[in-house]
This record gives C-alpha cells, sequence and structure tokens, in this order.
C-alpha cells in the first residue's frame, strides 16, 4: 500500500513559500548541495536546450542538485518528445482512415497529449508548475549576491 494523503512538500518548496500552518520543519532532512550540473550525454539537443535554459533557474532558487539529474532528464526528454510529435503532427489531420476504411486517432495526438502529461508530472516535483509555485514569495537574482540567496531561511530571520 502506497503513502496516503499528498506527497510531500521539500522544505526548498516549504521555506520559498512560506510556511502559514507553522507546522515543523523536518530536522533531518538531507539537503544536497545546490548545483547545476551539465545535461546528461544521452539527451536529445533539443532537450539539452531545455536543460540548458531551466537548469541554471532552478539553481538559483536552490532546487537543483547532481541528485535530481534523473528528473531534470525525464521532464527535458518529454520536452523534446512534445516537439518532435508536434512538428510532426504539424499540418496533418489528426483522424486517418485505414485500409479498411476506419477512422483512427493519429498517433502523433496521443504521443502529444502523453508527452505534455509526462511532462507536467516531472515539471511539479521541480517546482516548475504554477500550481506549484502558487504561493511562492521570492526573488531569482545572482545566487552569489547577499545571505538571503546562499540560505533560503535567512530572509524569514
Amino acid at each position: 500500500m502506497g503513502l496516503r494523503g499528498p506527497p510531500k512538500t521539500p522544505t526548498a518548496l516549504t521555506l520559498v513559500r512560506g510556511n502559514p500552518g507553522r507546522r515543523p520543519l523536518p530536522k533531518n532532512e538531507p539537503k544536497p548541495p545546490v548545483s547545476c550540473p551539465d545535461p546528461p550525454d544521452y539527451l536529445s539537443d533539443v532537450a539539452k536546450t531545455e536543460w540548458r535554459r531551466v537548469c541554471p533557474r532552478l539553481a538559483a532558487l536552490g532546487l537543483m542538485s547532481d541528485i535530481d539529474i534523473a528528473v531534470l532528464s525525464g521532464y527535458c526528454g518529454c520536452f523534446s518528445d512534445l516537439l518532435d510529435a508536434t512538428e510532426k503532427q504539424r499540418g496533418k489531420t489528426t483522424v486517418l482512415k485505414t485500409h479498411n476504411g476506419n477512422w483512427v486517432q493519429s498517433p502523433f495526438v496521443s504521443m502529444i497529449r502523453q508527452a505534455r502529461l509526462d511532462m507536467i508530472r516531472f515539471a511539479a516535483q521541480l517546482g516548475m508548475t504554477p500550481a506549484s509555485r502558487a504561493g511562492m514569495d521570492i526573488q531569482i537574482g545572482n545566487p552569489d549576491e547577499g545571505d538571503a540567496n546562499k540560505d533560503p531561511a535567512a530572509r524569514f530571520f
């Protein structure tokens, strides 16, 4: 049996969003060092471009580290799949007639839908959707400026 209720919010996101319920924060939560690793070689060129666009922004928020490579790779791969399927579907009808005379949905429509769903799931895990950012009160700037950017909790104290 799986865990009940919504998934726990990472402490970094809780600190950024605020803690209106004043629930105690985890004391022993692992805190991997913030970094922006290079994109893995197995990603397509489109996925690597998306990685280079998103990774520095996540690192500036304190939401990216080396152990998050698989999650960001999944997001970037889905992004690449979405663009590829969209390009192949562009200008074509969304239904096809089979050799038997039956009408079926173009396979690219399903591929686009699935890539979008998967992309949103990965993005939500990284705090990249409007819903996952709801209530965040942060300023993205140069991570080397000021103590508040080095310690997300510093601006609250």
